[in-house]
C-alpha cells in the first residue's frame, strides 16, 4: 500500500478482529469507556505532536452525538501524560469526547498486533461494533475526515446495514526478470 493510499480494503487486517479491551487506560478527559456487546464505539488514536492530524479530532468531535448509542474514545499515543493534558488545556483543537493516556502503550500495542502493524498510524479511526473491529480509517492532513466515507460507514454500522466496499487490496505485480529500474536482467 502506498503512503498516499488511504483506502480501507475489505481484506484489511483489522477488520473482523476482536477489539482489545480499553481497560487500563487513564482517562484524562471525560468518562472511562468500555467496549460493550450491544454498543458501537469509535476509537481514535492520535497524538498532540501530530499537528497536521489534529483537525481530525475536531471533525470527529462534530460526528460525536450525531448517532444515538455511539461512544467516542480518543487514545493518545504521546510519550507522556502531560502532553495529552496540555493538548486538552490549550484547546486549539477542541474535543468533546473522552480522551485517555495509554501508559506504557499497552492498549496501543494490543491494537497494533490486532491490525498486524509495525506501528499505529495517527490519526486512525476504528469503528467497533460490540467487541469486533468493523471499520478502519486512516486520516491525514491531505486526507481529512470529510474526504473519507467514515461518517457513512458509521451511519451504516448503527443502522445495521452492509458497509461500503472497496474490494480487496490490489495485488502488486512483480516480475523476477526485472531489476529495480524495470529493465530486463540478463542472467546468462
Amino acid at each position: 500500500q502506498r503512503m498516499t493510499d488511504f483506502t480501507t480494503y475489505d481484506d484489511d487486517d483489522f477488520l473482523g478482529k476482536a477489539a482489545p479491551s480499553l481497560a487500563g487506560l487513564d482517562f484524562v478527559n471525560g468518562d472511562a469507556v468500555e467496549l460493550k456487546d450491544d454498543a458501537v464505539t469509535v476509537i481514535v488514536f492520535f497524538a498532540k505532536y501530530d499537528k497536521g492530524g489534529n483537525p481530525a479530532m475536531v471533525a470527529l468531535s462534530e460526528l460525536n452525538g450525531k448517532h444515538e448509542g455511539v461512544t467516542f474514545a480518543g487514545i493518545a499515543t504521546d510519550p507522556q501524560k502531560a502532553n495529552v493534558e496540555r493538548f486538552l488545556e490549550k484547546g486549539e483543537f477542541p474535543v468533546n469526547f473522552s480522551i485517555a493516556f495509554d501508559e506504557g502503550r499497552k492498549v496501543q500495542n494490543q491494537y497494533k498486533e490486532a491490525g498486524e502493524l509495525q506501528s499505529i498510524p495517527i490519526p486512525l479511526g476504528l469503528i467497533v461494533k460490540g467487541k469486533t473491529i468493523v471499520w478502519k480509517q486512516q486520516f491525514a492532513q491531505i486526507h481529512p475526515v470529510d474526504k473519507t466515507n467514515f461518517e457513512e460507514q458509521l451511519r451504516r454500522v448503527v443502522a445495521g446495514e452492509s458497509l461500503e466496499s472497496a474490494g480487496n487490496r490490489p495485488e502488486v505485480e512483480s516480475s523476477d526478470d526485472e531489476d529495480d529500474d524495470g529493465a530486463a536482467v540478463d542472467i546468462d
